[in-house]
């Protein structure tokens, strides 16, 4: 799962995460909603072939027909006033286990693709715990010393594209009764909703290749922070095409290709990205300037 350009991953125009061979979830499709019966239009045309039959009208062989025809109504009546609606809310109650269901399955296989993308591409605290616990660790630039492979800095964790996707399943077989009947529309837009939750992960791995200038402004310590931590990455990836710098405006790191301000309250966005303006909110990681030493 690796982005293709040097754009932020989730941010306009930015990197994409979809890899071929992306997991995939069946979701139900919407039930069609039982269409409305009006009742004292089945009433009156049931009554009116009764009072036919009952009027002697029809007589000798229509009057077998007429009965016939009496029983018909009378059951096609029965079935659009209770079948179909009972159909219908069996159905219903089905669409909505099956989504509850596949809802549970999203979160699942987000929970799975958030920790593989967390050890495919770990950010600046969790490089500055491994190379604290283990001092021995080499750099993973190592076994690439003339730096043909593609290096990547994490700038933080933040929307993403998912590589889960949905499949709608097979929609539900439309009885006569309610043919023409729409899908119930709150059950559409809870099944959308679901869909648009599926293709983000909200709190993914946002990266750049690890090369240029990235600049970090803000509260000074915050600022600082965030940049020991780019620093180790990039010490750890052995990317010396890397240049990080810091500063309390934008200034001070003066000109740069990838830019984050942080507010006074902690907050982030990266607000340029290889020269071009985005707003990508960010969660960044502050790294101690002795963590990693």
């Amino acid at each position: 799962m690796l982005p293709v350009d040097d754009r932020p991953l989730g941010s306009p125009g930015g990197g994409r995460a979809v890899p071929p061979g992306g997991r995939v979830v069946v979701v139900p499709s919407p039930p069609p909603r039982a269409a409305t019966v009006r009742a004292p239009v089945l009433t009156a045309v049931v009554t009116a072939a009764a009072v036919a039959v009952a009027s002697g009208r029809c007589v000798g062989v229509i009057l077998p027909a007429a009965i016939a025809l009496v029983a018909v109504l009378a059951a096609w009546a029965v079935e659009a006033l209770i079948g179909a609606p009972a159909t219908a809310r069996r159905e219903g109650r089905r669409f909505d286990d099956d989504l509850e269901a596949a809802r549970a399955s999203v979160l699942a296989h987000h929970r799975l693709e958030r920790l593989e993308l967390e050890t495919l591409f770990p950010g600046s605290r969790t490089t500055a715990r491994s190379v604290r616990d283990d001092a021995t660790a080499g750099h993973p630039g190592d076994d690439d010393p003339e730096g043909r492979r593609r290096r990547y800095l994490v700038l933080g964790r933040g929307a993403v594209e998912s590589r889960l996707r949905l499949s709608r399943g097979a929609a539900p077989t439309r009885r006569r009764a309610d043919a023409g009947a729409g899908p119930d529309d709150d059950r559409v837009l809870a099944l959308a909703r679901l869909e648009q939750d599926a293709a983000t992960l909200a709190d993914g791995p946002l990266c750049i290749e690890a090369r240029g200038v990235v600049g970090v402004v803000g509260p000074g310590v915050l600022a600082r922070a965030a940049a020991d931590g780019f620093r180790l990455q990039a010490r750890m990836l052995g990317a010396g095409e890397l240049t990080v710098r810091d500063g309390r405006t934008r200034a001070d790191a003066g000109r740069v290709d990838t830019l984050i301000e942080i507010a006074d309250d902690g907050t982030a966005v990266v607000v340029l990205r290889a020269g071009a303006a985005c707003r990508t909110p960010i969660e960044l990681d502050y790294v101690s300037c002795r963590e990693g030493d």
